[in-house]
């Protein structure tokens, strides 16, 4: 199967449920404070984050993983409970630039494991970086997939 995604076209890991595939939302895991997250994020500042994962399937096998990590600093208390926390993030922050890195690689076992992959299959990975105003990186997601899954369109 092969999804048609725009490449000019953001949506949040919740608004992207369509009715030929489905979506499932891992449990959300909060990482302790490492630098990989300070240098991540360009922020000295940033303790602990929160990383949401969402894997979509069609019927028989999985799609993609999205990652959404952002850091702890920026979740307020009142966000803690709101289901699509990328958006209300974004809109409270006023996201209004994403910068988007694509590559092809060799999954990690984690992602071979989740994706079912099997062999020597490389995977593509999307790196988007969500930015305020002031060019600060707010947020981060990532999304992993077999580069047969989308057809990537302007």
């Amino acid at each position: 199967m092969n999804i048609r995604k725009k490449v000019r076209v953001y949506q949040t890991p919740l608004e992207r449920i369509h009715f030929t595939y489905r979506m499932e939302q891992l449990e959300p895991i909060i990482h302790e404070k490492k630098n990989f997250y300070k240098v991540l994020f360009a922020n000295p500042l940033v303790e602990e984050v929160l990383e949401r994962s969402f894997l979509y399937t069609d019927n028989t096998s999985p799609l993609s993983l999205v990652k959404s990590i952002i850091p702890n600093m920026y979740v307020k208390r009142s966000m803690s409970s709101i289901s699509n926390l990328e958006l209300k993030i974004d809109d409270f922050y006023q996201i209004d630039k994403i910068k988007k890195e694509y590559s092809l690689t060799w999954p990690t076992s984690e992602e071979a494991e989740l994706l079912q992959i099997i062999g020597d299959s490389q995977i593509i990975v999307e790196k988007q970086f969500f930015l305020d105003p002031n060019n600060k990186i707010i947020r981060y997601e990532e999304e992993v997939s077999c580069p047969e899954t989308y057809i990537f369109e302007e």
